[in-house]
């Protein structure tokens, strides 16, 4: 299946898609996907079924502030940066896409390590599934990726899940980073074009 081009907010490339899988990835603030509650609604991880990548269920560390607040989703919205990936126009995940210099504050200042590349990059935040449609996370980091050829991305220590996606998606760990929303440290990954990455899958 080859993906369908739509107007996007950051480029009308879709890259290199799953085959068979997903169909495209839009921006939330296309006209034909605006802002709504039922809209917003898709984007909730924490709603029945969708889940953020590699943590479906699990309970947020004690004091921890919700993974998504709907406020933050609707701001991502308002800003074009809230992204749905569709299969047969079905809603199936979701993620937050942005790119530009040093776009990303919290990762101005990372420890136990350092970032590989400091061109211009993308971030990807609050990536989610409703679990219906294999390969959706692969999908949206290759989706991401194909827009800038330089992401960083973090994930918690404890979601094995995500962290083997990064790891065979070819991302190197590069230190620990942290974020205003929690205390709690977070693993921070790289993949970029110039730096000497590993082969995905390896």
């Amino acid at each position: 299946m080859t993906a369908t081009t739509f107007p996007m907010t950051h480029s009308s490339s879709l890259g290199s898609p799953v085959k068979g899988v997903i169909d495209d990835a839009r921006p939330v603030s296309d006209s034909s996907l605006a802002p709504s509650p039922a809209r917003c609604s898709a984007c909730w991880p924490c709603m029945p079924g969708p889940a953020v990548y590699g943590r479906p269920r699990q309970p947020q560390p004690v004091g921890a502030h919700p993974l998504a607040p709907e406020a933050l989703l609707r701001q991502d919205i308002a800003q074009g940066k809230s992204y749905v990936c569709l299969e047969a126009g079905r809603v199936v995940g979701t993620f937050f896409f942005t790119q530009g210099k040093d776009v990303e504050p919290t990762y101005r200042r990372i420890e136990a390590g350092a970032w590989r590349d400091d061109s211009p990059y993308g971030v990807v935040h609050r990536l989610a599934s409703d679990g219906s449609v294999p390969g959706t996370g692969r999908f949206c980091l290759r989706w991401a990726y194909a827009q800038c050829g330089h992401l960083r991305i973090d994930t918690h220590g404890d979601n094995r899940v995500m962290q083997t996606l990064l790891e065979k998606e070819g991302f190197l760990p590069c230190g620990t980073i942290y974020v205003e929303e929690d205390p709690y440290p977070r693993m921070a990954y790289e993949k970029s074009q110039g730096q000497p990455a590993r082969e995905p899958g390896a």
